[in-house]
């Protein structure tokens, strides 16, 4: 009589053999595109700050006081996210960070030489969004395998989640590196600074604005009510 019942178990808990391009191509593909989306816009800015901060800001002395505030921002104000997740939703507290992203960036886009205290400000507000891209994924996603009943691949749904912001800022990374290094080997590093040149700020509202203003149908749920496998797509505007 225990056969039976043994057996079941098995099955319903052994994991798939590397389920990654299964994951990716399931009901939580457009969740791990926003993630992407968001980790590629962060990784814009990380691989050109110092630059930014040196040449065009001219205030390299400060460039340890911005790190310390962007990422001490980050972390102690996760619980702001945590708080607000707990009264509109993760997803929703979500979008919040992402728009709070986007208004920082076009801040950023308008900065003048020597704006130190404005920037130690953007600084604090996208450390701020930084830690709900930390804090709110994770538990999103446990939230969404738990209601999919599929918790034997949990292990690789966080896999897949930590892998996605190594891979976006090495593409980042090599893209605007690369294109930096073209623009001095052209010499435009010797022409007159163009009071257009903070373009670290405008690559990550164009790619936050992509995932933000998606059909997604991850801004669309309420745990309480909906099963998260049959979510009805909206348009996030």
């Amino acid at each position: 009589r225990g056969m039976p019942a043994t057996k079941a178990l098995k099955s319903h808990s052994a994991p798939k053999s590397f389920a990654f391009l299964s994951i990716l191509k399931g009901p939580n593909k457009h969740f791990f595109f926003v993630c992407f989306l968001t980790h590629l816009a962060a990784a814009f800015p990380g691989a050109l700050v110092l630059f930014f901060i040196r040449d065009y800001l001219g205030a390299e002395a400060q460039t340890g006081l911005f790190l310390l505030l962007y990422f001490l921002s980050g972390g102690a104000l996760m619980v702001v996210w945590v708080t607000l997740a707990k009264r509109i939703g993760k997803e929703q507290a979500w979008l919040a960070s992402m728009i709070l992203a986007i208004a920082t960036f076009i801040w950023a886009f308008f900065l003048q030489p020597g704006d130190i205290w404005q920037y130690a400000v953007i600084c604090v507000l996208s450390g701020m969004a930084l830690g709900a891209d930390l804090a709110l994924p994770p538990s999103i996603i446990a939230d969404r395998v738990s209601a999919q009943k599929d918790e034997a691949n949990a292990t690789q749904y966080y896999a897949l989640l930590a892998f996605i912001p190594k891979t976006a800022l090495a593409l980042a990374s090599g893209g605007v590196l690369a294109a930096r290094s073209n623009r001095l080997c052209r010499g435009d590093a010797e022409q007159p600074r163009n009071p257009a040149e903070p373009y670290p700020a405008v690559c990550p509202c164009a790619v936050r604005d992509q995932g933000r203003g998606s059909e997604l149908p991850i801004f669309n749920l309420s745990n309480e009510r909906k099963d998260l496998c049959c979510l009805k797509k909206i348009k996030v505007v």
